[in-house]
């Protein structure tokens, strides 16, 4: 897995881009990792996310959202899903946010394909 956030700016990959995000509380961070997938989490207690293609697992303690840029793995305590828009690609959770990563996906082709290059 890629962890999603990164110690500073020179260390994240090139594709992931972090601004400050200021809400009534003043406090947020949003994510934008392409223009049509996007993450915004506030507080630790509020997340929103677009360029959902397809919840694979919701669980209260992990969430599994397939989106436009890989799958994303949310963990956290007292998930909730709030709101969910297939057509628009959006999914909200409220709870307790502890990790959000990207899985890796797997290369094709068989273990010594993969291991030969």
């Amino acid at each position: 897995m890629i962890p999603l956030f990164c110690q500073s700016v020179n260390d994240c990959p090139g594709h992931i881009r972090i601004f400050p995000a200021y809400t009534a509380s003043g406090k947020g961070v949003e994510v934008l990792v392409q223009e049509s997938h996007s993450l915004r989490l506030t507080e630790r207690k509020s997340l929103s996310v677009t360029g959902v293609t397809e919840v694979i697992r919701f669980e209260e303690d992990t969430v599994v959202l397939q989106t436009e840029m890989g799958t994303l793995v949310v963990q956290g305590e007292q998930l909730q899903l709030k709101e969910l828009s297939v057509e628009g690609g959006h999914v909200a959770v409220e709870g307790t946010v502890s990790a959000l990563s990207y899985e890796v996906p797997r290369q094709a082709g068989s273990f010594l394909q993969r291991l030969l290059g």
